[in-house]
């Protein structure tokens, strides 16, 4: 009898597992799609209202949030895998990175001035992995130009550029996005712990706000609400200069 309710409960568990993943299947590595790479929408959203207002803080804001958004799109053309591009499952080692043990997507095609670039992606873990690399005829090897990673559903990611116009590649900029409910995160900077930027926009409420770092130290913070009215504060060695605006 106990055997028999063993069966019957080891049973009933694979078929609950069996219904999960038919509700969240795997992606093939050709269907992932990564969010900073859509360049039909924002990845963080620029409210109307923001835009309509006219002091120079809205206007400082409004800035950072379409330098945020471009640039990912200063590199959609990246994105875009050329028809004649080579489909392999052999990933490319750049010679200022690494590659990881797993089952590859790659395609590889011939850019401008004849240069070599390759396209690859990869699961690791619970994330998707993004490697853009470039073959230069003055540089000996592939050098890692871009490399990004994201979770399953797209709401996690981060976004890294690697300057390669010389021997010695160093990170160039750092993107990285989160979506919390409603909200979209972002910051970016020249590394992790040299974040120049951080916003945050509600797309449901239309609400948000800025704040521009040195450092690890605030010095100016941006608040709008949904209906175009903000506040602002200027956070300097000898104290604060606050302000507000209507819509």
């Amino acid at each position: 009898m106990k055997k028999l309710l063993t069966l019957i409960a080891a049973f009933s568990l694979c078929l609950f597992a069996c219904e999960k993943e038919e509700e969240n299947p795997e992606p093939s590595l050709e269907d992932v799609k990564f969010g900073f790479a859509n360049q039909d929408e924002d990845l963080i959203p620029v409210p109307e209202a923001l835009q309509e207002a006219e002091i120079p803080e809205a206007t400082l804001a409004l800035g950072w949030l379409n330098l945020a958004n471009n640039l990912t799109s200063t590199y959609s053309q990246l994105f875009n895998v050329p028809a004649n591009a080579v489909k392999s499952s052999n990933p490319v080692v750049p010679s200022n990175g690494r590659v990881a043990k797993a089952e590859y997507l790659v395609y590889a095609w011939e850019g401008p001035n004849g240069y070599g670039i390759t396209y690859q992606v990869h699961k690791e873990g619970e994330k998707y992995v993004l490697e853009i690399l470039y073959k230069m005829p003055q540089i000996e090897g592939w050098r890692l130009h871009l490399y990004a990673e994201q979770d399953r559903d797209g709401k996690n990611g981060k976004l890294k550029v690697y300057n390669i116009d010389s021997p010695e590649s160093h990170l160039a900029f750092i993107y990285i996005w989160q979506t919390v409910g409603d909200v979209v995160k972002i910051e970016f900077g020249e590394s992790e712990t040299a974040i120049v930027v951080r916003a945050e926009a509600n797309t449901k409420t239309g609400s948000g706000k800025v704040e521009y770092l040195d450092g690890e130290v605030v010095r100016l913070l941006i608040n709008w609400n949904g209906d175009g009215s903000g506040s602002w504060t200027y956070y300097g060695d000898n104290g604060e200069l606050t302000g507000t605006w209507e819509a």
